[in-house]
């Protein structure tokens, strides 16, 4: 019986043992924000479980963003992958970020980014998380381009807890090879909570620079996640390093009308001594190694294998590397690309390996001009379009060149026409224009346009895509605008002016639009409008009148330079009427007098009103809409608004006088505004209690029953209304006796023997 009686608890601790659940391991998705269809990251950032983590994208574009396609603000990515490529339940989506551009580090997460227009923010909503706690590392980055370095600010929301805000500090540009830095290249939000269907919102701010970037997002847990199976434990397997580490990909090459040649140096690392690989070179390219190391080889699959979204040309391919010996390789591969001809450049694309940093030399021939199509030039390099340039290859992988003879572009220069387009808009002050031209590049891309501005014109504003930079220069009374682009434009483009010029005192107006330089043929519409001016145009020559649209007083067209337009401009006088409710009120000490003025503007729209006022009171409050500000001193009262005031207009003003001694009569008089034509007014009177009011004289006016007063106080006594301009009244004062009275209560009560 012992033995029995031993094996039955034995029994009883292991089913124990093997219904416990298992901790799990650190749970970590990986998410790089750019374009195309997978990311080229994979590995270690700020944090990772192993070197080969897989990388989910978050996309918007695919394969790219092409100039003209409308943009994508908002994206959501289904089933996440986890860093050990198992599905997931979580999804991810992005809101109001539809653009995207790149940096130079090497690492392809931070050399890609999603950010917001017009300093807005962007709105990233994880779903289905499990719930437990996790580590959100955060990448916002941008190094300075056209703008300045953007460093976004992050807050995160999970139920009703709020992190943040948390922002990285600016610094100098950053390669991968200086390592991860916190709060340098990226923010941590640790030990957040996340409860059950919560989704974790986090809102993306911009910096000082003043634009909102998304780089990647980390989320890993705490330490292990929550249990979901019951089973027997299991070990997990060994760690194994299944791909090729790529360090480092220099490009030095030499283009020619009939070869693009390049020599690749790559290192490459393998952490191994099983077979590992990984693709180099994609594209239509021919690679040749002179020489591999030992348990190195190179091999090319056919187009067949080759996606087809990347390259239409059957002859395209990819050329993978194999590694049967661990440690860092240095490879010298000699890789020819095959030109396509886009008149008059010649063009070469083709991918690179996935290596955290990726640069590029190439040099043209005498008399030849490179522009590099992808990544960025090396600050302090070259220029964007020279003989040889230098830079670094962007998280796309792609090496893209192009280049043509110069004197093949001086030849095709002066094909470019433009189409204008003029509103021109007079005020009483100065005439505004607004200019915008359409060009079209038949044959030749540009990297700068020039517009010839009118001497006395002021250039306020300017929009246009891809501008990098503009400036006016001055010289001799002319003034030269020079715009310069990010990258070299061409086919058509769209570019507006907005100037300002002060009007003559003789009221002359010239209607002639800034003039663009260096093109073939110009043609255009002028269309002149007024505000509260009347425009009569004296010389129109050689141009057209056309029908001119709705709300606008004349139309020409013009087919050349050399037209002229004037005319003479004056003001259109505004129209005032005024209808007054006044309401004075004695008091022991003060009278109040409240003046509810409804203006009428006619005609033409005014700013500032003046009004006069009885100079034995003092002006205490003005309000009314669009009242920016007031000043009254002698009699005067100057109201300023914050816009054009047209149509009726209400304003209040209070006036008070102070009294020493009590009054025998009190006068009320007319606030009037210079320049009504109109003016009437309704005017009541009013006493505190025990004093009385009676009419004693009126001028321009007369007193009507108090129910014929519009909004009429409780306590207003006396009603009067005037149709004159400078109306008066006069009224007597009388301080009433007081008069007490007063109210007796007695109470007898009657008891036994007691009254």
């Amino acid at each position: 019986m012992k033995p029995s009686a031993f094996r039955l608890p034995f029994f009883l601790f292991l089913i124990l043992i093997l219904l416990i659940p298992p901790a799990h391991a650190q749970v970590l998705l990986n998410v790089d924000f750019g374009v195309g269809a997978t990311s080229a990251k994979s590995g270690f950032a700020a944090t990772g479980l192993a070197t080969n983590d897989f990388w989910n994208l978050h996309a918007h574009y695919n394969p790219r963003f092409t100039p003209g396609q409308p943009p994508v603000p908002n994206a959501t990515t289904e089933k996440l992958k986890f860093a050990d490529k198992s599905e997931s339940p979580v999804s991810i989506a992005v809101q109001n970020a539809p653009g995207v551009w790149g940096n130079a580090s090497g690492d392809a997460m931070f050399d890609s980014f999603l950010f917001a227009q017009n300093g807005s923010n962007i709105l990233v909503t994880v779903n289905a998380l499990e719930p437990g706690r996790y580590h959100f590392h955060l990448y916002g980055h941008a190094d300075p381009d056209a703008t300045a370095e953007q460093n976004s600010v992050f807050t995160l929301r999970s139920g009703t807890n709020t992190f943040g805000p948390l922002t990285a500090a600016p610094g100098p540009g950053w390669k991968v090879a200086q390592g991860w830095q916190e709060g340098r290249q990226f923010v941590v939000f640790r030990d957040v909570p996340v409860e059950k269907g919560q989704p974790v919102i986090i809102e993306v701010a911009p910096g000082p620079g003043g634009v909102a970037v998304l780089n990647g997002l980390q989320i890993i847990t705490r330490g292990s996640g929550p249990p979901k199976t019951l089973g027997l434990a299991t070990q997990p397997a060994p760690a194994t390093y299944t791909n090729l580490i790529v360090r480092e990909v220099r490009y030095e090459g030499k283009v020619t009308d009939t070869e693009a040649r390049f020599t690749a140096t790559v290192e490459v690392e393998s952490l191994t001594t099983n077979e590992v690989s990984a693709v180099l070179f994609e594209g239509d390219i021919a690679v040749f190694a002179p020489e591999l190391p030992v348990g190195v080889r190179l091999t090319r699959e056919s187009a067949e294998r080759y996606s087809a979204s990347k390259s239409a040309s059957p002859r395209a391919g990819t050329y993978r590397l194999h590694c049967t010996k661990s440690g860092v390789h240095s490879l010298k591969l000699e890789v020819i690309a095959r030109i396509t001809k886009a008149e008059p450049w010649n063009q070469i694309a083709f991918t690179g390996p996935p290596a955290s940093v990726a640069s590029l030399k190439a040099e043209g021939s005498a008399g030849v001009e490179v522009e590099l199509l992808s990544g960025a030039l090396i600050e302090g390099g070259t220029a964007k379009a020279g003989s040889s340039i230098a830079g670094v290859i962007g998280a796309d992988r792609v090496v893209s060149l192009r280049w043509q003879s110069k004197t093949t572009e001086i030849a095709r220069k002066s094909l470019i026409t433009v189409d204008t387009t003029a509103s021109i808009v007079v005020s009483p002050t100065v005439t505004k224009m607004t200019t915008e031209f359409r060009y079209e590049l038949l044959q030749a891309s540009v990297t700068e346009l020039r517009v010839l501005l009118p001497a006395n014109a002021t250039l306020t504003k300017l929009t246009g895509e891809t501008i990098r930079d503009w400036v006016v220069s001055r010289s001799n009374a002319v003034q030269m605008l020079h715009v310069t682009f990010a990258k070299p434009v061409e086919k058509s483009y769209s570019l507006t002016l907005f100037t300002e010029t002060a009007n003559d005192a003789t009221g002359t107006v010239a209607f002639v639009p800034p003039q663009p330089i260096g093109i073939e043929r110009e043609s255009g519409t002028v269309s002149i409008l007024a505000d509260d001016m009347v425009v009569d145009v004296t010389t129109a020559r050689d141009v057209r009148q056309v029908n001119a649209p709705s709300g606008t007083f004349y139309a020409y067209r013009f087919s050349a330079r050399g037209f002229e337009v004037t005319g003479r401009a004056r003001r259109i006088e505004p129209v005032l009427e005024t209808a007054t409710r006044v309401t004075a009120r004695l008091e022991e000490s003060r009278l109040v007098v409240a003046y509810a003025l409804n203006l009428s503007v006619l005609k033409a729209g005014i700013y500032t009103a003046e009004l006069t006022y009885p100079t034995n009171f003092n002006v205490t409050d003005v309000r009314g809409v669009n009242v920016e500000d007031w000043k009254a001193a002698g009699g005067k009262l100057k109201v300023n608004f914050t816009q054009r005031v047209l149509g009726t207009h209400r304003l209040d003003l209070t006036l008070e006088q102070a009294n020493k001694t009590f009054p025998p009569q009190i006068t009320v008089g007319a606030v009037r505004v210079t320049g009504a034509t109109k003016e009437t007014a309704f005017i009541g009177a009013a006493a505190a209690a025990g004093i009385r009011l009676k009419t004693e004289a009126l001028t321009s006016s007369r007193e009507i029953p108090i129910a014929q007063l519009s909004q009429r106080a409780g306590d207003e006594a006396l009603a009067f209304t005037a149709e004159a301009p400078d109306w008066k009244l006069v009224l007597a004062t009388e301080r009433l006796p007081a008069r007490v009275v007063a109210e007796v209560f007695n109470l007898v009560t009657v008891g036994d023997g007691i009254v």
